[in-house]
């Protein structure tokens, strides 16, 4: 029986230097199949079930799963198993922020800007406190912390009916202070409710810029139909991210 799976080879936006096992910087991915429909369409709404599905799209041998392997990189291969399996050619809907008319337009995926992850993105990971003096490094979002997020603050709230996303974000987020691991949930709780809400703020700010400082750009330059102007709008993945309709000949 023939196999009609295509596969491509792609560079990772973190070029596989920010995790403590090798992984390569570049990963061969298949195709889709009727199985990993399947799975996409019984999605149970968490990133883990999402991450079975990409993983067994991953022809290259990786130490960890996507599950383990920060957001900017599972987004990144999101979006090339995506053009692997149905190509580049994307529908965008959008409004002019100037007459707000409705324009339409396809772009290409593979020409969405990558940003590659280099050496200064170390600032953000690894950094002194102003108040307390302290030096902190943080964990790189994962799509493991944020089932964890989302599974933490569902029991709190069940439990005490509060909850807070930004505690138990930083909780996740941070791995040393002054080069000792906090391993105990306690110990970080304690570490960080003792500190100034300007040394709390680095540690959000640090976090909004390592998550961010390396991956797919989602900006998208486009020009009204209508008036002619040029305007920026936000990559969003819709109905045809996955079942694409527009570029089917018949």
């Amino acid at each position: 029986m023939s196999n009609f799976l295509i596969s491509e080879t792609y560079k990772l936006p973190s070029l596989g230097k920010i995790y403590n096992v090798d992984v390569p910087e570049d990963v061969e991915i298949r195709s889709m199949n009727i199985d990993e429909e399947i799975m996409r369409l019984g999605n149970n709404g968490t990133w883990k079930s999402l991450c079975n599905l990409l993983d067994g799209c991953i022809v290259t041998r990786l130490p960890i799963s996507t599950y383990d392997m920060c957001t900017a990189d599972f987004t990144f291969l999101w979006h090339r198993l995506r053009v692997v399996t149905y190509g580049g050619a994307y529908p965008i809907d959008c409004v002019c922020p100037y007459c707000n008319t409705p324009n339409q337009f396809n772009i290409d995926l593979m020409k969405l800007p990558v940003v590659y992850y280099d050496a200064d993105c170390e600032k953000y990971r690894n950094f002194e406190l102003p108040i307390s003096k302290k030096r902190v490094t943080i964990n790189i979002q994962t799509p493991h912390m944020l089932d964890a997020i989302e599974t933490r603050v569902r029991q709190q709230r069940e439990k005490t009916g509060n909850s807070s996303n930004l505690l138990v974000s930083l909780l996740l987020a941070i791995d040393t202070v002054d080069g000792k691991k906090l391993e105990n949930q306690s110990e970080k709780e304690l570490f960080l409710r003792n500190l100034d809400m300007k040394d709390i703020n680095k540690i959000i700010v640090a976090c909004d810029k390592i998550n961010n400082a390396f991956g797919l750009g989602v900006k998208i330059e486009a020009e009204c139909e209508n008036c002619k102007q040029t305007f920026t709008t936000m990559f969003q993945q819709g109905k045809e991210f996955f079942r694409p309709e527009n570029d089917i000949e018949w």
